[in-house]
């Protein structure tokens, strides 16, 4: 090889090296928002760090994700595996199934574990959580919004066969809420299916969520639920026609948009105005949606909490807040992270959790959503459940016990008292609340179960394994009886 051509390209490789660096060392950034997901946070520094190799590690991660010129390389492969592959460049998050339509396959493979819960045990979570709310005295809707693919299975195309497990789990989940509906059961996965036979487009083609007229939809048998007559198809809007690039397309660093149709409600004499907070580090945006009444205008809707997911935040602002007089709307993953079937409750974000509570226990409705791929974890765990038993607890049947070193609860009045928990608060730190049962008075105690506390100086003892029979007494361990706060059964 000639001097000259070897400099040539010693120059050039330099410059393919160098440039991005002397880009980002400039101020330049690649496309934040390219693949849709968070970018590697920026490294903490300091002294002791610097001999730690995880450091140089996240400093990697933070300049490859933001390296200037980046984004031009990722969309000109993802260009060619889509248009002219016919491929996925992002197996991970996105499949292509029948003309063109784009599917999560977490949606169905997550289900498919010999750990998945019963359809009747997350059904029954739901029922218990929302009687909680509903025994409280507050206004309840639960629904389960159903997955693109268990609306349009036609599209799945070639995936049909790697869903087919997941499919079958949710028509037994179907089956189960339609056999016994969970208090305050709204149907909108039948409205969906409904108007998908009947030829309607209520999903977004690639995106994971319904679409503008499916959100409307799902917000209508929601609105009829709780406040009956108040909905008016008069009061939906249609805006013109726009192009939208969903959250799959993006997933794939793609540009493509599909064309569609907003809809939203206005109702005379109602404006809404949003915000948001965050109240815990590192978690989603909390939703607050006001509503301003000009005079003589009227919505039926005091504080409405909405716990939710990304589906209803195509719905919460531009359907249900106008019906109400203001909404607050929690995302689950606020609450918890990193939830899973092995860990339904996932890693409890404390600061956020006492904001849903607190938020609760002032509000005249609750409206509970779940997308149906993530309810049998999040119905499942019982941890929500209990932190509203406790909270609420001043508001449900209840009676206070006075605490001591073996404490006997008073007799159970039988299945028509519903079923019963036992709060136990006091204390600073963890403790355990063991189940104690005998025949007769004149028999030893017999340890038949035991229940570690929710969070520092909190408990909450599901009784509902308590034998009928005998004698049913508790014993807290790491906790003196004389520290007890309260000692309270709660009926449900």
């Amino acid at each position: 090889m000639r001097r000259s051509t070897a400099l040539v390209i010693t120059i050039a490789a330099a410059a393919v090296f160098t440039t991005p660096l002397l880009l980002f060392l400039a101020g330049g950034r690649s496309d934040p928002s390219l693949e849709n997901r968070a970018l590697a946070e920026t490294p903490e520094l300091s002294p002791g760090r610097l001999l730690d190799s995880s450091f140089y590690r996240e400093i990697s991660a933070y300049f490859v994700d933001r390296v200037p010129l980046r984004d031009l390389g990722v969309r000109a492969d993802a260009w060619i595996d889509f248009h002219v592959l016919g491929d996925t460049p992002n197996q991970r998050d996105v499949a292509i199934g029948a003309d063109g339509w784009l599917f999560n396959p977490e949606t169905y493979t997550a289900v498919c574990s010999d750990a998945l819960p019963s359809p009747e045990a997350v059904v029954s979570g739901a029922d218990l959580l929302m009687s909680v709310l509903a025994a409280s005295g507050r206004d309840v809707a639960f629904t389960i919004s159903p997955q693109k693919w268990t609306v349009y299975p036609e599209r799945l195309g070639d995936l049909a066969p790697l869903a087919a497990c997941a499919q079958g789990h949710a028509t037994e989940l179907r089956d189960a809420l339609l056999t016994d509906p969970p208090e305050g059961y709204v149907d909108t996965w039948g409205v969906l299916l409904a108007a998908a036979q009947d030829g309607e487009s209520v999903y977004f083609r690639d995106d994971t969520h319904w679409n503008y007229l499916g959100a409307a939809m799902g917000a209508e048998a929601i609105v009829e639920h709780l406040w009956p007559g108040w909905w008016s198809d008069d009061d939906l809007v249609f805006g013109p026609p726009e192009e939208r690039a969903g959250n799959l397309a993006r997933q794939m660093s793609l540009s493509i948009t599909e064309t569609h149709t907003p809809v939203w409600v206005e109702r005379d004499g109602v404006t809404v105005d949003s915000s948001k907070q965050r109240v815990a580090k590192n978690t989603p945006k909390v939703e607050l949606i006001e509503s301003t009444l000009a005079d003589g205008a009227e919505v039926p809707g005091g504080l409405t909490v909405v716990l939710g997911d990304s589906f209803m935040e195509f719905t919460m602002e531009e359907h249900l807040a106008p019906y109400t007089r203001s909404l607050v709307a929690v995302n689950w993953r606020a609450i918890g992270r990193s939830g899973s079937l092995a860990n339904p409750g996932g890693r409890p974000v404390l600061n956020a959790e006492d904001y849903l509570l607190d938020r609760i226990a002032e509000a005249d409705a609750v409206i509970v959503q779940t997308v149906e791929w993530e309810s049998w974890q999040r119905l499942t765990s019982m941890r929500l459940t209990s932190l509203l038993v406790d909270r609420l607890s001043d508001g449900l049947p209840h009676e206070d016990v006075a605490a001591t070193d073996i404490t006997v609860l008073p007799g159970d009045e039988g299945d028509a008292a519903g079923r019963r928990f036992l709060i136990v608060r006091g204390g600073e730190g963890r403790f355990t609340v063991e189940l104690l049962h005998r025949d007769d008075p004149a028999a030893d105690w017999e340890e038949i179960g035991s229940t570690a506390s929710l969070r520092d100086g909190l408990a909450v003892v599901d009784l509902r394994d308590a034998p009928a029979g005998g004698e049913v007494a508790v014993r807290l361990k790491r906790l003196d009886p004389a520290s007890v706060t309260l000692l309270r059964l709660v009926t449900i």
